[in-house]
């Protein structure tokens, strides 16, 4: 009597006050036995868990991750893992860890399953992504910020080998206006040559945007 009162004091500290919650279900997925700290994460009372099935306390947006993990648990032999949300007695939900597999008990098949709370590790996770994020934006920021000033650079130094030649254009048109307005005679080969100086500056404006394009072309050296 002495020893099997030892041994059911065992049994419950090892099952009952276990720190993980330990689940026994049936093929149906109907909770056959349960120990104090599912009952504690559920916030109900452990009678009441017996009979209900387990799908009940699983929000209804990770069933499907719920019901694939039963359809893998058939295996005996293998353990199988997955992380879905339950709900608690009062609304609210919170992350577990599933882990079990199947066995066969007097030629009936039942579910042994732990869940353990993972709030603590998606809490973390929630805020590496958060970090990841933000890097990722200030990355971006500033990448946006270095095409910005690399294309006022380059606006820059555009304008800068444009003015010559529209100085030189803006000179010949002025030397041109100049000799209206003194009415001196403009013969037809200096007006040639004012055309001519005046192609050679545009083509000069075409050569230099040319150049600046072709710098952004990857197979241009």
């Amino acid at each position: 009597h002495q020893e099997l009162e030892t041994t059911k004091k065992r049994y419950f500290d090892l099952y009952d006050l276990a720190p993980v919650g330990y689940l026994t279900l049936s093929e149906e997925g109907v909770i056959l036995e349960s120990n104090f700290l599912v009952s504690k994460l559920l916030g109900i009372n452990r009678q009441s868990l017996i009979n209900k099935k387990l799908s009940d306390f699983i929000l209804n947006e990770d069933q499907d991750i719920y019901y694939l993990y039963n359809k893998n648990n058939l295996n005996p032999q293998e353990q199988h893992t997955c992380e879905l949300r339950m709900s608690h007695h009062d609304g609210t939900s919170f992350w577990v860890e599933l882990q079990g597999n199947s066995q066969i008990l007097n030629g009936v098949v039942v579910h042994r399953l732990t869940i353990s709370s993972i709030a603590q590790r998606k809490k973390m996770q929630e805020g590496l992504e958060k970090t990841r994020q933000e890097l990722h934006a200030k990355d971006e920021l500033m990448i946006l910020q270095s095409r910005q000033a690399a294309m006022g650079e380059m606006i820059a130094m555009i304008a800068h080998q444009w003015r010559q030649p529209l100085n030189v254009i803006s000179m010949i048109v002025n030397n041109f206006k100049m000799d209206i307005e003194f009415e001196k005679e403009i013969s037809l080969d200096k007006l040639n040559k004012m055309g001519d100086n005046i192609l050679v500056q545009t083509h000069s404006l075409s050569h230099i945007i040319n150049d600046f394009s072709d710098f952004f072309k990857p197979n241009k050296e």
